[in-house]
């Protein structure tokens, strides 16, 4: 005789009476929150940039002549040593809510400015320098520090952010690629010892023309790639905050202005 299912009855998979079981959902991922900086760490280190480039600036240069060209020549660096410490507040922010590989695109550059002005000033405190020979290449003291430095600064921040970073594929590209050129410009050092002619090599001297056309072409494929977002990817764009856009378009313009300042009241 068959029972009647009652309250009473459990419920299991032997029970045809039973309701159908769902999978708990408690091991459902909720989607990533993206990474919003927060102001204050960012203008925070922006002011710290700020202070230590236009202080850095004056002891490193004693009694230097207040002239309207120089006045404008100090604006520009003092500017881009806010650029590197808010690169400085970004990165910071960025590891406090574990959210690295969230950094968009123009907070990479942001990073890659507090690179250049580190580099510049490690140059600074060690001043122009005897020409070093590494083989039968010879460098510039200035220009192996600077190089190092930067380029070194470059892999140490770029490469966690190409391994882990959530952007598309034309970004990711664009990652490595920088890194692509920051390797070779670093092997132009160790490739002079395999260099057989007396002043120039050829292996370092393919290296470093092979670099600096690469870092012309990074240059316009950042344009490039950030005018097509803001044409095309609209919703991406709509959804950059603006130390993205600060970050793309900060650092070229402030070295445009550097260039107008310079063919304006020549070498100042």
């Amino acid at each position: 005789m068959m029972h009647k299912p009652t309250s009473e009855m459990p419920s299991s998979p032997f029970n045809p009476y039973a309701a159908p079981q769902t999978q708990s959902i408690d091991t459902k991922q909720e989607p990533t929150t993206p990474f919003q900086p927060r102001p204050w760490i960012i203008l925070c280190g922006g002011l710290v940039g700020l202070v230590a480039e236009y202080f850095g600036f004056l002891a490193l240069r004693p009694g230097i002549d207040l002239t309207p060209a120089m006045t404008a020549l100090i604006i520009l660096e003092i500017s881009k040593g806010l650029l590197a410490g808010m690169g400085v507040g970004i990165f910071v922010d960025a590891l406090l809510q574990r959210k690295f590989s969230l950094l968009a695109p123009g907070h990479w550059f942001l990073l890659l400015m507090l690179a250049s002005r580190a580099a510049q000033f490690g140059v600074d405190l060690w001043g122009s320098g005897a020409d070093i020979k590494i083989g039968l290449t010879s460098f510039g003291m200035w220009y192996l520090v600077q190089t190092v430095m930067y380029q070194g600064l470059v892999l140490l921040l770029l490469t966690p952010i190409a391994l882990t970073t959530a952007e598309p594929l034309r970004w990711k590209a664009l990652a490595w690629s920088t890194l692509v050129f920051s390797l070779v410009t670093l092997f132009q050092f160790p490739a002079a010892l395999l260099d057989q002619m007396d002043v120039m090599g050829i292996i370092s001297t393919i290296l470093l023309m092979t670099s600096t056309i690469g870092g012309f072409g990074l240059g316009v494929a950042i344009f490039v790639l950030a005018i097509s977002e803001l044409a095309i990817d609209r919703p991406r764009a709509m959804s950059r905050d603006r130390y993205h856009w600060l970050g793309i378009f900060g650092p070229a313009g402030l070295q445009f202005l550097m260039i107008v300042l310079g063919v304006g009241f020549g070498n100042v």
